[in-house]
C-alpha cells in the first residue's frame, strides 16, 4: 500500500516522513496555507533519496506552468484537485497523473471515473467541500466508495486515529494523510506522524 503525506513545506518534515516510511512526498503549488515554492521544493526533493517519489498538487494552473515545474523538479506524479478536463489533463508530460475526486454522491464518483479513467493513473477520492478544493481536514462517508475496482488513494481527515479503520475497510491502493499529522499548517508534527506509521504497520 502506498502511503503518501502531502502538504509537506520543509526539509526536516520531509525527511522524517521518507524516514518513517513515506512511499510519496507531496508538495502544493496551490493556494493554499501550505503552498510551497518551486526553490523551496527543490530544496526538499534534492535532500531526498531517489526513491522516494515526489507530487505536486495543482488546481486548474496554467499547463505550461505544470509542465515546467515537472521539468524543474522532476516530479513523478502530478496531482489535480479542480475541475481539469481530460483534454487538458492529456497535455501534462513526463509525469504520472493523480486525479482528486471530491466526493459528493455515488452516482458523481461513477461519472467521474468513467470521465478520466483512460486518462489518469491513479484517483484520490476526498472530502467534498464548497470552498475548498482539498485540505478540509474532515472525513467522508467511506460507505460511498466502497466496492470501487480501481486502484485508489484515500485521503480527508486521515490520521492516527483512524487509519486501521480505513485500511480495513477500503484496503485501498494507498492513503494520503496531510492535517491531520500537523502542529499547524505546513508544520508537521513528528510525535504524531511516527505514530501513524506505527498504526499503519499493525493494520498489515
Amino acid at each position: 500500500m502506498l502511503i503518501k503525506i502531502c502538504g509537506i513545506t520543509n526539509i526536516k518534515d520531509a525527511l522524517y516522513a521518507e524516514k518513517f516510511g513515506a512511499d510519496i512526498i507531496g508538495m502544493i503549488f496551490a493556494n493554499s496555507p501550505r503552498k510551497i515554492t518551486v526553490l523551496k521544493a527543490k530544496k526538499i526533493i534534492d535532500a531526498l533519496k531517489e526513491t522516494t517519489k515526489k507530487a505536486g498538487v495543482f488546481v486548474n494552473e496554467d499547463i505550461e506552468k505544470i509542465n515546467e515545474i515537472i521539468n524543474k523538479l522532476k516530479l513523478d506524479f502530478v496531482q489535480l484537485h479542480g475541475d481539469e478536463p481530460v483534454q487538458y489533463i492529456k497535455k501534462i508530460k513526463k509525469a504520472k497523473i493523480i486525479k482528486a475526486i471530491r466526493v459528493k454522491n455515488r452516482r458523481q464518483i461513477l461519472n467521474d471515473i468513467r470521465k478520466y479513467k483512460n486518462t489518469v493513473h491513479l484517483f484520490l477520492f476526498d472530502t467534498y467541500d464548497r470552498k475548498m478544493k482539498g485540505g478540509t481536514g474532515k472525513t467522508f462517508n467511506w460507505n460511498l466508495i466502497k466496492g470501487i475496482k480501481i486502484p485508489f488513494l484515500v485521503a480527508g481527515g486521515i490520521g492516527c486515529h483512524n487509519v486501521k479503520d480505513v485500511i480495513k475497510r477500503l484496503k485501498p491502493y494507498g492513503i494520503d494523510i496531510n492535517s491531520a499529522v500537523e502542529r499547524y499548517p505546513g508544520k508537521k508534527d513528528i510525535k504524531k506522524l511516527k505514530l501513524l506509521f506505527k498504526e499503519i504497520k499493525n493494520s498489515r
